[in-house]
């Protein structure tokens, strides 16, 4: 966690009032998984909390088995006592959580916007491709708008 240390930039926004948030790797697939133990959360959320972070971007959940979804529910238990908001990024469709765990402000449950700047089968989407996600997200609950830059070789006219 030293390595993550805001460097000064959260005194400097605890004197001007402003929150701010950190991101960090969930329980995915991904090598550095930090959040994926109570232990490894509780280090983070204590070290958070004593630098006044206001809110954990949280990020490769990855899939929706039952295990990832004991997952969410600790990770906002937890959070929530600590007073810290979550956004879940790369995350499943929101089902509710924020009922209970108001602390949620987000989660993005999309394949979208991001996934168009990277060599997938979803860059070839159209630039267009960015208007549904919020219609059909925006059902259950907010998401966390990431606008993306299109490559190059998407810019194309509408027909």
């Amino acid at each position: 966690m030293a390595e993550r240390q805001p460097a000064g930039a959260h005194t400097y926004a605890r004197e001007k009032g402003v929150g701010l948030e950190l991101w960090f790797t969930g329980p995915g697939v991904h090598e550095k998984q930090e959040m994926d133990t109570p232990a490894n959360r509780k280090a983070i959320l204590d070290q958070c909390k004593s630098w006044g972070i206001k809110s954990l971007k949280v990020d490769f959940m990855e899939n929706d088995n039952q295990q990832t979804m004991q997952w969410y529910h600790d990770m906002a238990r937890e959070a929530a006592e600590y007073q810290i908001m979550l956004t879940f990024h790369g995350s499943t469709l929101p089902r509710g959580q924020r009922r209970r765990f108001p602390n949620i402000m987000t989660m993005e449950g999309v394949v979208a916007r991001s996934f168009m700047c990277k060599n997938t089968g979803a860059s070839s989407l159209p630039p267009r491709a960015q208007l549904h996600p919020p219609l059909h997200q925006k059902r259950g609950g907010p998401d966390g708008l990431q606008p993306a830059a299109v490559p190059p070789q998407n810019h194309q006219p509408a027909r």
